[in-house]
This record gives structure tokens, sequence and C-alpha cells, in this order.
């Protein structure tokens, strides 16, 4: 696989009973409509007035599909899909008192359960990220830690791992992670013996971090493995002997995409995010071949891609894939809410999360701690899966970065000297949180002792990469 001179490190009609609606980016449905009948129509006969109504639409468009009438009270009226010169034939007819869009209500935020996992060090080993992203005060690492999140959890959105190969057997995963694409040989599927190497973990690690139901952000969310690195020796590097060659990268990008598509073909609400905790320095300005990739895949496949910001403390935009703007880029946090020692900074970052001693799932039914920017990206993948679970329609890749950065916690992160210009904004989501129509809004203020809660809303209107740890004397690799 030829290289090119630079490196990357990977851091860690239906009458009655409605088809799928159409839906537009404005929140309502294509021509579907609901009308109310003026009050003293039909006061002494409701039924004969709604008749009288579905008779003069059918008689405006024999194609008119009645899929609900109503009678509430003083509220009768029927909703219907009919075409814009019916629905004003209607509008104008006597007997109408008003006509409204059909506006939808994001289904997957209907009902919305708050879940709380313990996960201080005496409950199920100290994941201390999860807590410090679901809250806005600094963590007391004396007292008791909980992570709150929504019971949706990222359920149906699939989160695409390039790194290693992921232990997609391993029972933290619940039976939801599937090994999708080996980049490197098309050959082998699920290189299963890479899995007894020791220096083969970053994948299941990082994919741990974002889906898995012990260590997991998005505990339901689907995983899926796409092996992009290659074994360039015995340096004792550990990790770092694995690279990632711009093809095997650009492989897995264009194979990530076709099968988003396909999704997309059944589903055209199929959701998905990719993360990639991989980077290293960039040779000169012009863009990378890969980082047109990723480009191509945000913008015009709509898919948000996480990276990681690096570890070689210096500025993330000396890095790539880090520099690319419409990437989410990740520095990392330690648990005393400091940027870590070793984390890349600058205004190539987008948001800072946790990454020192992470614990996570290891091949083989293990787990164990990591530290770098590889394991910050996970914690945003993960929140990036939650959030577009809570939506019926995925917002874009633009819509949620802007929502990463407007709910992130302002000014929480010690900055060293050295770190002038990073936004200082640590990764935080609420179990309720959802965007509509471009703006975030929470579903509810919790409330002591209540733990669940109902949720109705009517919306108005070729180069060679390597593993990159962090590599310091507080990292452990």
């Amino acid at each position: 696989m030829a290289g090119f001179s630079f490196i990357y490190y990977m851091t860690l009609s239906v009458f009655f009973v409605r088809g799928q609606p159409v839906v537009n980016q404005t929140g309502i449905e294509d021509n579907e409509y609901i009308v109310e009948l003026k009050p003293w129509v039909a006061e002494s006969d409701p039924d004969a007035a709604i008749l009288t109504l579905i008779n003069f639409a059918l008689s405006e468009d024999p194609r008119v599909v009645i899929f609900h009438n109503y009678s509430i009270f003083d509220f009768v009226g029927v909703a219907l899909n009919t075409t814009q010169r019916a629905i004003s034939a209607i509008r104008a007819h006597s007997s109408v008192q008003d006509v409204w869009p059909n506006r939808y209500v994001l289904n997957d935020a209907a009902y919305l359960e708050v879940k709380k996992q313990r996960v201080d060090n005496n409950a199920e080993g100290d994941i201390w990220g999860l807590a410090r992203i679901s809250q806005r005060q600094k963590l007391n690492l004396a007292e008791e830690m909980f992570y709150e999140y929504d019971n949706i959890a990222g359920s149906e959105v699939y989160a695409y791992v390039i790194d290693s190969v992921v232990d997609v057997r391993h029972p933290d995963f619940e039976g939801r992670a599937q090994f999708g694409y080996n980049a490197v040989d098309e050959t082998t599927n699920f290189p299963v013996n890479l899995l007894q190497d020791p220096k083969q973990t970053h994948g299941t690690h990082v994919a741990g971090t974002i889906g898995g139901k012990t260590h997991g952000v998005a505990k339901k969310a689907t995983i899926v493995s796409v092996k992009a690195d290659t074994k360039v020796g015995n340096s004792g590097r550990g990790e770092h002997e694995f690279r990632f060659q711009s093809d095997d990268l650009i492989e897995a990008l264009e194979w990530i995409e076709e099968d988003h598509s396909q999704r997309k073909a059944k589903d055209s609400k199929a959701k998905s995010v990719i993360n990639m905790s991989l980077g290293g320095f960039a040779n000169g300005s012009k863009p990378t071949v890969v980082e047109k990739t990723i480009i191509k895949l945000i913008k015009k496949a709509g898919i948000p891609i996480v990276v990681s910001a690096g570890n070689a403390a210096y500025h993330a935009c000396n890095q790539t894939p880090a520099r690319v703007a419409d990437a989410i880029t990740v520095g990392c946090s330690d648990y005393d809410d400091r940027l870590c020692t070793f984390s890349n900074h600058g205004n190539c970052v987008d948001i800072i999360a946790p990454g020192y001693q992470t614990l996570s799932t290891l091949p083989n039914n293990g787990a164990g701690k990591k530290s770098g920017t590889s394991m910050s990206a996970p914690h945003v993948s993960g929140v990036v899966a939650r959030f577009l679970a809570l939506h019926d329609t995925p917002p874009t890749p633009e819509k949620i970065k802007q929502w990463l950065i407007e709910k992130s916690t302002k000014d929480a992160v010690t900055l060293r000297p050295t770190a002038v210009g990073t936004p200082n904004r640590l990764l935080f989501m609420s179990p309720n949180q959802m965007l509509i129509n471009g703006h975030s809004t929470s579903a509810s203020s919790q409330i002591k002792g209540i733990s669940a809660f109902t949720l109705f809303l009517i919306i108005a209107g070729s180069a060679s990469f390597v593993f990159d740890f962090a590599v310091s004397k507080e990292a452990d690799y």
C-alpha cells in the first residue's frame, strides 16, 4: 500500500390508514391539513357537518384522503391529504372556521424516561467521564457519581468505528455490535485472530465508550466495526505499530457511505455517526485526499464525523484530520477539569471531553483504562448518537455541531498557558435535550423524586496512519 509522506496517528394515499408521511424540512407533513368547522355549523349534528365537508372536499379533489375526523367539545373537523388548490377551496367554504398545516410530533421523543447509572469507583469501576458529561458542576471524586441519560439512548443509530477491529462478540455490546468491513483485507471479513494480539485493543475500547452497556454513552446504539489499520512491524511502540493508510481510510469511508445509503433507501430517516480516533501531523495547507473524502461524507451524505484532536500537545490545526472544519474535533479533559497535558489545542478544537484514564471494554470480555483524545472522541460520538435518536428526521451535521457547542459547559476547563485560543467548551448532554427548528431545547426540568415524564411536542414552524494515544507521564500509552 503506497503511502504519502505524512503519518496519521490514531487518537485514540390511504383511507384512514396512512403510509409513511412525506416530511419537508419545515416540520410540516406535505399536503396534509387539519380543517376545523365553525361551531354553529356542527352544533346540532356534527356527523352530518363532517360528511358535508368530506363531500365538498371530494368534489374538489377526488383523490382526497381523510385519515381522521374529530368531534371534541366544540371542535369538529377532519384531517386530510389533498392538493393546495383543493385546500384553498376548502378554506373558502362557508362552513370552515380554520385550516392548519399538519405539523409533526417528534416520535422518537414522544416518551422519555430518565435513566440513572451509578459510575463511581464503588459501583462499576469509576466510569467518571459518563458522570461528567451529564452534569454542569465539577466532579467530587469522594462522592457517588451518576450518569443520567434518556432511555432511548441512541437506539436505531449506527455508530461506525473506523479503527482496529472491534470485538463485536463482547457481552457488553449485548449483540448490538457487528463487523462491517475490512478495508485492509477485503478477503477476510471478521479477523478474529487479531483479537488475541494485546496491541489490538484500541477499537474495542473506543466502541465501548460509544455504546457499551456498562461503559457507553449511547447504550442502545448499533456499533459497526470498520477495520482500517495495518501492522507495520515490531517497533516496540505498542499499538502505534498499527497504522492507517490513506487508501484504506478512503475505502473505509466509501463503504460506510454505501452502507448508510442502503439503509437510507429502506428508511429515509436512517441515522449515522462516524468516529475516527486517529490522526497525524499535516504537511502543508492543501487538503489531503482523506480530508476531502471526510468533507464529502459530511456535506453530501449528511453523516456527522467525530475526530480526535491528537496527543502531541501542539496546535490541532496542524493535525489531520483534526483540522477539517466540518468535522467535530475533540480535545481531552481529566478528572479535575484540566485540559490533558498531552491534548492538542487551539481554535481547530470544537469541544473538549473526558479522555484521561477512561475505563472501557477490551477484547475477550475484558475491560481496562486508556488515556488520549482517542478516548475523548467516542464520548462525543455517543452524545451525537443519543441526540440523533431523539429526532424523527436527523438534523444536519452542521446543526448537530452547533447544538454541541451551544449546550456545552462553558469555561469549566483549566487550560494550560500554551493552549491559547482553545474554545473552553466541555461536552454536556442532559437526559432530555433535542433540537427544534434549529434551536436547542429541554423537554422537561428535572424534579427531585420524579424519574420519568411524558413529552408531547407540536412543532411550529494514501498516507500512513498509526494509533495516537497520549504519550506522556499521565497517559497509559
